[in-house]
């Protein structure tokens, strides 16, 4: 009996006691993030132009940070997004699987704001987009490299680089190509 009345008495004083502490908790994946890029405009919804502090500010503390040049810098978040900043203002982004080496990439634990989005671009290319949908889509403006490498094509402000997978037990053709990254750097 003395038990049975032990137990009782515990449960209703936790249930009254009960502290709410989802307010305390830092959650890293809320965000206004848009999912779609407009090479044009922005970035998840992130204005081109964007400073380095504000960014940081509104998305927190990159994984890591890259002096590229004189002028240009990079910011890593998570395993698959590198954020471009020509001096000192957002100024592109490369989007890929792994940004690092693949191996540094499976040691890295990260909670960033970006490690959730399935992006796509504004004129409906995604990650997975075959090549023969990006023909489908682009037309004529798809482009190729020099020598025959790289695929991109440019907007009214921005360059945007296409990179392909091939799926080689999906044969030869175009179908067999999917996109798994993308940079686009403003012009």
């Amino acid at each position: 009996m003395r038990f049975i009345t032990l137990i009782i008495i515990v449960l209703l004083t936790t249930k009254s006691y009960a502290v709410d502490i989802r307010n305390m908790v830092d959650d890293q994946n809320k965000t206004d993030l848009l999912k779609t890029i407009d090479p044009d405009k922005h970035i998840f919804g992130i204005p081109f132009g964007t400073s380095e502090d504000e960014f940081i500010d509104n998305y927190g503390k990159p994984t890591g940070y890259v002096k590229i040049n004189a002028t240009d810098n990079g910011m890593l978040y998570g395993k698959s997004f590198f954020f471009f900043f020509e001096n000192g203002k957002l100024s592109g982004i490369r989007i890929s699987r792994n940004i690092l080496d693949w191996k540094i990439t499976n040691e890295m634990l990260t909670n960033t704001a970006f490690d959730s989005i399935s992006w796509k671009l504004s004129n409906g290319l995604r990650e997975g987009t075959t090549k023969t949908e990006v023909k489908e889509i682009l037309k004529d403006r798809l482009k190729t490299g020099r020598h025959g490498f790289g695929t991109f094509y440019t907007t009214h402000k921005a360059k945007v680089e296409l990179d392909f997978s091939h799926m080689v037990n999906a044969g030869d053709d175009d179908s067999a190509y999917h996109l798994y990254g993308v940079t686009i750097r403003t012009r």
